[in-house]
């Protein structure tokens, strides 16, 4: 059929002009940064190495968010990286004389501290000079 003629109040070929660039160049200034999974902690302990846990979970960069009580037994909710809970259940265990127990799960991600950034970006340098 006949060529249609574009709709009302639409000039053939026109397009609109390219989005100005962010003012400042932000996107050549906007740098990757690192994240790290953060777990839930949920302790389960006697009353009498409660704080020496709560001093641990801190030790490991963790957020206490929640105590509680279930029975006897003294309750600890904390955020923690996932870096700093290796060989938790031994040190739990040596906290408590065997008697605490946890449970951890993947809670979200978080940015990476700048200072522990910049010590694991000087880590994959090695001995380049730049």
């Amino acid at each position: 059929g006949p060529p249609r003629s574009p709709p009302r109040g639409v000039v053939r070929g026109w397009r609109p002009p390219p989005a100005p660039p962010p003012p400042g160049g932000g996107q050549k200034r906007a740098a990757p940064r690192l994240m790290e999974p953060m777990m839930r902690v949920d302790v389960l302990t006697p009353e009498e190495s409660l704080g020496d846990i709560i001093g641990d979970l801190n030790s490991r960069r963790g957020l206490v968010s929640e105590l509680g009580d279930r029975n006897k037994l003294k309750t600890v909710s904390a955020l923690v990286p996932l870096a700093e809970m290796f060989n938790y259940i031994s040190d739990l265990r040596s906290i408590s004389s065997g008697r605490a127990q946890y449970s951890m799960k993947l809670e979200k991600y978080d940015l990476l501290p700048p200072a522990l950034e910049k010590q694991l970006a000087e880590g994959f340098k090695g001995g380049d000079d730049e």
